[in-house]
């Protein structure tokens, strides 16, 4: 399977999840009282974006893209989370848009973003040559 296969999987996924038709009613009540569609928000983005950065990374080898994969995935990830809402809010679909999610989206990008520089520095640090 090609690197950025997974990404784009996981990308469409995310597309049909929150552009399917679904009545306000629909949402069980336990899930809004405890703003559980926000979790389920970030940890899709948070997936998403360590994907688009593997891919990056995988696909650009030592190039300057993929020294900064990170900070262009937090880019792409923060585009499609605004544009989802965006799509909701202006599609009838019987969604809304909302910057909560949105912000949700934002928390799990940068809880992924954060991850993703901490493995990378242990990752250096793990292959780093003895000192002399």
């Amino acid at each position: 399977m090609p690197a950025t296969w997974p990404a784009v999987l996981w990308g469409l996924l995310i597309l049909l999840l929150t552009l399917a038709p679904m009545p306000e009613t629909a949402t069980p009540g336990w899930l809004q009282a405890w703003h559980l569609d926000k979790v389920v928000h970030a940890f899709l983005f948070a997936v998403w974006t360590v994907l688009v950065v593997r891919a990056i990374r995988r696909v650009r080898g030592g190039s300057a893209m993929a020294r900064h994969a990170i900070a262009i995935g937090i880019l792409l990830a923060l585009l499609y989370a605004g544009l989802t809402e965006l799509f909701q809010e202006h599609m009838s679909l019987g969604r809304r848009g909302d910057l909560a999610d949105v912000a949700a989206d934002a928390a799990g990008i940068l809880a992924a973003a954060a991850w993703l520089k901490w493995a990378t520095a242990a990752g250096r640090a793990h292959h780093k040559p003895p000192a002399a």
